[in-house]
């Protein structure tokens, strides 16, 4: 199933890149955050960008891609009629002489992967934003369907990349890779979207945090494996003397109203909030005092990475591979999946060592700069792709 590749361009011969990018999906999630930002960056080194992604709530955020020479498009990836979409690619590849082709998601890596058959000179790259390998959110079939329709795209892939060393070794276990296919490089923050005024007294007032309030932020889908259960736990038992507000931001997969449930139970629907999606998360991000992410499947979640580079200090699970970034007592803390009380310690040692809290925060802004803002991750891919297919002043 190993492609071979063959340049694009007659030998002597230069000419532009065009670049397709597809997504098969645009809800409010960090695979599309990562999207759009990979493909500015992409743009501004020179490539010739087409976004494609299904009608959603983020296709809008999709569109502002067009202020950088992005044309977007929206196609629903996802419809029952696999075969229409993958001649649809086709066509589209051929028609717009494509020549670099970057999926996200496993509906379109496994359209993609379908749609460049018998085309050699077209580069077929996967950026892996999640583990979907065992997620409790799906049934047998699905995972079945995930599993095939993954296992073809990555087997026909020119290059995948993984948003870490540790995200690499289990997609290579897991699909049968070989090592040379499958790249690391760490999932990123643009610092462009991060940095400038924030307002911060302004939603204190909007959000009625009293002045003693400190504010936990927690920032997820409302997904049972995003763990935001044990936070409240955390917060209604150990915690509930403490003058703690805790903000959950994330749209609503349908859990939202089991976390409602315990928030009632607890009897904190004053301190605990689920504010859904906001487009204002940076000024939460500069309320907190920390961000709290008890997730139980994760690859590299973008918002650690967006905290620590904003100095606002991490407690996490000890995953493998949220470990990668959160190095516990260096740069966060990590605490052990499915545990209300180790979340509990480790919010209490934040707050009664706010020192040691401002000296891991600080590393920790080290390390997104040394290893994480997008800038890297974009020359890393780039370093990647074969000569032939990179723009001349790349």
């Amino acid at each position: 199933m190993r492609r071979t590749l063959r340049s694009p361009f007659r030998q002597g011969t230069t000419s532009v890149i065009h670049m397709l990018e597809v997504i098969d999906s645009a809800t409010q999630g960090g695979a599309e955050h990562l999207t759009r930002i990979q493909t500015k960056h992409f743009a501004r080194r020179g490539y010739h960008l087409t976004l494609v992604s299904p009608p959603g709530s983020y296709h809008e955020r999709f569109r502002t891609l067009s202020q950088e020479g992005v044309r977007v498009e929206t196609y629903n990836i996802k419809r029952p009629d696999v075969v229409r979409t993958i001649l649809h690619f086709r066509r589209m590849i051929r028609q717009d002489a494509v020549t670099i082709v970057h999926s996200h998601g496993y509906v379109a890596d496994f359209c993609i992967a379908l749609a460049t058959l018998g085309m050699p000179s077209v580069y077929h790259m996967t950026t892996i934003h999640a583990l979907l390998i065992g997620l409790p959110v799906h049934g047998l079939l699905k995972r079945l369907q995930i599993f095939i329709f993954s296992f073809v795209a990555y087997h026909r892939a020119s290059a995948i990349f993984a948003v870490s060393d540790e995200v690499k070794r289990i997609v290579e276990r897991h699909y049968l890779l070989p090592r040379a296919k499958v790249i690391a490089v760490m999932n990123s923050v643009d610092p462009e979207e991060l940095d400038g005024p924030k307002s911060v007294d302004q939603l204190r007032a909007e959000l009625g945090i009293e002045p003693a309030d400190t504010v936990i932020l927690s920032v997820g889908i409302l997904y049972e494996y995003k763990g935001h259960q044990y936070l409240i736990e955390a917060l209604g038992t150990l915690l509930r003397d403490l003058p703690l507000k805790c903000f959950i931001l994330g749209r609503d997969s349908g859990y939202g109203h089991r976390l409602r449930e315990l928030i009632d139970r607890y009897g904190l629907a004053s301190r605990v909030i689920l504010a859904g999606h906001r487009n204002d998360i940076n000024r939460f991000y500069a309320a907190a005092s920390m961000l709290v992410l008890p997730t139980l499947v994760d690859a590299l979640p973008n918002v650690i990475l967006e905290a620590m580079y904003l100095g606002v200090p991490v407690i996490t699970t000890s995953l493998s591979t949220n470990l990668v970034a959160v190095r516990h007592g260096e740069t966060g803390l990590a605490v052990a999946p499915h545990n209300s009380l180790e979340i509990a310690q480790a919010i209490k040692r934040l707050l009664d060592n706010p020192s040691e809290a401002r000296h891991m925060a600080r590393n920790a802004q080290r390390f997104i700069a040394q290893h994480c803002t997008i800038g890297h991750m974009i020359d890393s891919m780039i370093m990647h792709v074969p000569p032939p297919f990179r723009p001349a002043h790349a």
